[in-house]
């Protein structure tokens, strides 16, 4: 009797024990899967890991001053903006600063403890994907605008986008049409795209990510030049050969008018109203006449095509 009375209480303990350890590994993979995360390809997201909590800016190529639109961003590093009154074909530079990155190594499952981002990361993106929700911001994105950024303002918006294109073919295996600006480090299909190892921007040593955190300014560029020194050079001028615009600027001498054929340039000596840049597209007819005041005169012309008779009137 009491043998089975032992039993039957060993039989109650060692259901009761299996079916805690059921409950407990059903916690756990709860536990689990409402960890893990995938990015909505159809938002805009702030990607290191995720940075929830960063403020997001939205500026014109022509004004880095100030910004368009800001806003902050929310789980997952979604944010979204309205751009009224931008044309969706415009090229805009998009910020992002601080935060809290939830996912340090990319691998989809967020950390236990987030890291606080103190720098900013950037990308272009044209205002229609921005509205839209497709772009993402990332190390690749900030990597194209570090290698370009001394180049905005100086060129024509479309020659800029050849040039992103030009520096994202040299980060991309051979063939690959996808935009950087879509690039989602969670994903290994994205990763699969590239010519180099992406790990290496946020593992081993002097890992590029937590350069950033710190907001190592300097420390960044010396470490993107040792990764990328063999197929990218910040300071390679050699695309302005290839551009389709110039950029065509006045110095209006003393005491003179200036007006153009060909393009939009003028200088009003009495009003000081004037338009002293503009971009041109190579080929273009141009010419530029000045009226001089108080008896000065136009002595020689320097990179005309043909000068009017009369010297007042330079051919480009």
């Amino acid at each position: 009797m009491s043998f089975k009375k032992n039993f039957r209480y060993f039989v109650i303990i060692l259901l009761f024990f299996s079916l805690s350890l059921f409950i407990s590994c059903n916690n756990n993979e709860s536990i689990s899967d409402n960890n893990s995360y995938s990015i909505d390809e159809n938002t805009n997201n702030a990607l290191m890991g995720p940075l929830e909590g960063a403020i997001v800016k939205v500026y014109s190529l022509f004004d880095l001053n100030n910004s368009i639109e800001e806003t902050e961003t929310g789980a997952l590093g979604s944010f979204e903006v309205t751009l009224n009154g931008i044309d969706d074909e415009d090229l805009l530079l998009v910020s992002i600063t601080g935060g809290n990155d939830i996912d340090v190594d990319d691998d989809g499952i967020k950390d236990e403890t987030p890291t606080v981002n103190k720098g900013t990361i950037h990308g272009f993106a044209n205002a229609n994907n921005l509205k839209t929700g497709k772009v993402k911001i990332t190390l690749l994105s900030e990597i194209v605008y570090q290698h370009t950024k001394h180049l905005i303002g100086q060129i024509h918006t479309d020659d800029f986008e050849i040039l992103i294109n030009m520096i994202e073919s040299k980060l991309k295996k051979t063939n690959n049409s996808k935009k950087l600006i879509y690039f989602d480090p969670t994903s290994s299909d994205d990763k699969e795209i590239l010519a180099f190892d992406y790990d290496q921007l946020i593992k081993g040593d002097n890992p590029l990510n937590e350069l950033y955190y710190q907001n190592e300014e300097q420390k960044i560029i010396e470490r993107l030049d040792e990764l990328f020194q063999s197929v990218l050079n910040m300071k390679d001028s050699s695309f302005l050969n290839a551009t389709n615009y110039v950029n065509v600027s006045l110095n209006p001498p003393i005491e003179a008018d200036i007006t153009s054929e060909g393009a939009s340039l003028f200088y009003n000596y009495d009003n000081d109203s004037k338009k002293l840049q503009e971009f041109i597209k190579k080929g273009s007819n141009l010419s530029f006449s000045v009226t001089v005041r108080n008896n000065y005169k136009i002595l020689k012309w320097h990179g005309c095509d043909n000068v009017s008779d009369d010297l007042n009137t330079c051919y480009l």
